[in-house]
């Protein structure tokens, strides 16, 4: 924890010792950080960094994560440096180990039954590969044995620093020359292993199915998610068989692939038994996923000029999309940063990860003599898991332009023309884009509007009546020529201001700020106070420079309503008499 001051450039530079010789691994430290400007505005933010153990990173990616017995597995292996560079040269050893499980049906403490399972990790491959110019080096190898493998890759930098990664795949035998022995688990649950983590419409998926029975199995396939899609009976005879589910544009983004599988009574099950296996198959989006491109019409802009935007709409092939509906919102950056919102991108809001609304029951899960198996007497049971003149400024809205309702013509574009308010900001304009075969995009775009010579106010955002405060504004020269005839004048209306010489004459260097305060009396009956904050210089390197704002605001006074009512009858009709006298007007009771 510490506090300093910006430089020139309004850089801060945070140093700190990352020394991470007693750490495991890398480390993301997290800095939070509140600047304050000379307008006494305040901005908070915050950021994480890596700490990294190591010069370099290894990363593993298997081609396919299901391979066939006899088939080259392929794994590719890249150096990076923390930046992302690639890192040459870097020699890594690489260890591919068979996972051999063993599972005991044992008795437990409490009387009942429960699978222990172990594993033994035992090398098949070692060999060592040199990572090349682009960081890439390949690790090959031929399995000879269904099961699951994991790929160790160890590599050293030149501090001495050991960096480690590791990834698994699995090894299907469809000859079915041999029983895989995959671990037991204690419920009816199997878990089944797809090649790819991501895949296109077009594809097949290859999914692994670590069958614990032997003999010939009928299994229930589905696929399933807000419902069940297709269902259909399949066998299987062989302990680590793989089936195959080809990928359409209706499975966007994601489609679960439900088995199960159920074995009776036979030589090698002397119960009726039954497995139940997930697997989830992530669908790529791209496909769904429009473009926006956006345009401007200039680069740099003032306050108050016309700018023209033109949206081109395009899908996954880049053809123009026409009566795309389209959405505009044109805020304020200084708004968004206060209240930024759903940030998610449309795409990710229409086609999100779609949970499993399918819930499978079978009867045999509760079947007695599998119950009668598992618990002795009286053991206890388990449950389950579930550029002009001066112009002053004036008009700061939050968002200068909204329309929901814009439609792409024959060539995918829209042409918009956003009048600028008076903010010296940078406004972001939104897109939002979906046809009615629900393709969506969105995209922003920034404009910044800034001028030469521009005036900061340093105002409350009230007064209280007979308030006394100072005033003033910080006067910002952008340009690269120092100004020595700057002059700034404060006007208000609503309040005396003191001295009475509000017209100030100063020198601005270049890229430099000059601050002005002045002291002012609130009005004890005003409502408001229009203050006026100018000012100018002819000594601008393309001609006279000017700037000026005007602001109101408001004087608030410390009291409450109070509110009289009275009631009463009122003369007989026709007739004279004594009236009811109205009620008296409300009033206001000091505070």
């Amino acid at each position: 924890e510490g506090r300093g001051l910006t430089q020139a450039d309004g850089s801060f530079v945070i140093e700190l010792p990352a020394d991470l010789q007693e750490a495991l691994q890398s480390q993301s430290w997290t800095f939070d950080v509140t600047i304050q400007s000379p307008t006494n505005q305040f901005v908070t933010g915050r950021t994480t960094v890596p700490v990294h153990k190591g010069a370099f990173y290894i990363g593993l990616s298997p081609r396919e994560y299901v391979v066939n017995v006899g088939d080259e597995s392929n794994v590719d292996l890249v150096a990076v440096t923390p930046d992302g560079d690639p890192y040459p040269g870097a020699e890594i050893l690489a260890t591919v180990y068979e996972y051999e499980w063993n599972s005991v049906y044992g008795r437990t403490a409490d009387g009942s039954y429960h699978w222990e399972t172990s594993v033994l990790r035992t090398p098949v491959v070692t060999t060592t590969v040199t990572s090349g110019r682009d960081g890439a080096a390949l690790i090959s190898w031929t399995p000879a044995k269904g099961g699951q493998y994991q790929v160790v890759a160890r590599g050293t930098d030149d501090a001495g620093n050991v960096v480690n990664s590791a990834t698994y795949l699995y090894v299907s035998d469809p000859q079915n020359s041999a029983v895989v022995a995959w671990p037991r688990e204690n419920n009816d649950r199997i878990k089944l292993v797809a090649d790819k983590q991501l895949y296109e419409p077009g594809e097949t998926a290859r999914i692994l199915v670590p069958n614990p029975f032997s003999g010939e199995v009928k299994a229930l396939l589905t696929l399933e998610r807000s419902g069940v899609s297709e269902a259909r009976v399949i066998t299987l005879n062989g302990s680590s068989e793989t089936i195959e589910i080809p990928i359409t544009g209706d499975q966007i983004p994601n489609i679960f692939v439900g088995l199960v599988l159920v074995k009776g009574v036979d030589e090698s099950n002397p119960l009726p038994a039954m497995r139940v296996g997930y697997v989830q198959l992530n669908v790529d989006t791209a496909q769904k996923e429009l473009a926006i491109d956006i345009a401007s019409s200039a680069q740099k802009v003032e306050p108050g000029d016309t700018v023209t935007y033109t949206l081109t709409v395009r899908d996954n092939a880049g053809a123009p999309v026409p009566d795309a509906e389209v959405s505009l919102a044109m805020v304020d950056k200084a708004v968004l940063s206060l209240a930024q919102g759903d940030t998610r991108s449309l795409l990710d809001i229409f086609y999100y990860q779609r949970p499993l609304g399918v819930t499978t029951g079978v009867l045999l899960a509760i079947n007695q003599d599998r119950l009668s198996q598992q618990l002795s007497a009286g053991a206890k049971g388990g449950g389950g898991g579930g550029g002009g003149g001066l112009e002053i400024r004036q008009d700061f809205p939050d968002i200068a332009y909204w329309r929901a309702d814009l439609m792409t013509d024959a060539n995918g574009q829209i042409v918009v023309a956003v009048p600028l308010p008076d903010t010296l900001t940078t406004w972001s304009l939104a897109a939002k884009a979906v046809t009615t075969d629900t393709l969506v995009g969105d995209a922003t775009f920034e404009t910044v509007v800034s001028k030469d010579l521009q005036v900061r106010p340093l105002l409350p955002r009230f007064f209280t009546a007979g308030d006394r405060a100072k005033v003033g504004a910080t006067v910002i020269n952008t340009t690269g020529t120092a100004l020595d005839d700057l002059h700034f004048t404060v006007e208000a209306a609503g309040a005396t201001l003191t001295p009475p010489n509000t017209d100030v004459t100063a020198t601005v260097a270049a890229g430099g700020q000059a601050s002005f305060t002045f002291a002012l009396a609130v009005d004890a009956e005003s409502p408001s106070v229009v203050v006026t904050l100018t000012a100018s210089s002819a000594q601008g390197p393309n001609g006279p420079l000017a700037d000026a704002v005007r602001l109101e605001i408001p004087v608030l006074r410390y009291e409450t309503p109070e509110v009289v009512g009275t009631a009463g009858g009122g003369p007989p009709p026709g007739g004279g008499g004594g009236g009811c006298a109205p009620p008296p007007a409300p009033r206001h009771a000091p505070g």
